[in-house]
């Protein structure tokens, strides 16, 4: 951009010497020489900052895709060692670490709530107070490492329900059944 207002300036600056006075052809050239030089050291710093940014975009090309090999072999790693705690986390195992640390949690302690286990399943059922302990419950059963997922059935009575704010979810829209299709000169009966 620099380099443009000077090319730009180049003109104005021999019309003005040549309005001024009548320059000698070697004057002209002097100043032509000196805005050219000016305008080639403004492209050379520019190319040189260029070359160091894309340097720069290069390193950090290769370190993101170093992350992401890092992040891919860990993935790995991890879903192997998910297998293999599955193929040792019986359902009976589960249920009592479920059970411990339900048992441990302080939160949890004077809460009635049962824990089953089915194929690394766990359902939790009982009542609880408030949402908060429904949630805080199902959360400890799906840290237990080996559990393939939580059914929580947990309910919070109905009236502890009304003193608390109420919770307002829009109704769930039934999925349509697929509808036969006629046979071709049919009438629908009624």
């Amino acid at each position: 951009m620099r380099s443009a207002s000077v090319l730009v300036l180049l003109p104005a600056v021999l019309l003005f010497t040549a309005a001024c006075s009548d320059p000698t052809p070697e004057q002209l050239l002097a100043d032509a020489t000196e805005v050219y030089n000016k305008a080639k050291t403004t492209a050379d710093k520019a190319r040189a900052d260029l070359d160091v940014r894309e340097q720069a975009f290069g390193k950090a090309l290769e370190n993101r895709d170093e992350a992401a090999r890092r992040l891919r072999e860990a993935e790995q790693a991890l879903a192997e060692s998910k297998a293999a705690l599955g193929r040792v986390a019986t359902d009976e195992l589960l249920f009592r670490e479920v059970q411990r640390m339900l048992l441990d949690d302080p939160e949890l302690e004077k809460v009635a709530i049962q824990a089953s286990v089915n194929g690394g399943i766990v359902r939790l059922t009982g009542s609880v107070p408030d949402k908060e302990l429904a949630e805080r419950a199902a959360g400890i059963a799906e840290a237990v490492p080996g559990v393939a997922g939580v059914e929580s059935r947990i309910v919070v009575p109905r009236a502890v329900k009304e003193a608390s704010e109420p919770e307002v979810r829009p109704a769930p829209t039934p999925p349509t059944p697929a509808q036969p299709s006629a046979k071709p000169g049919a009438a629908a009966k009624n």
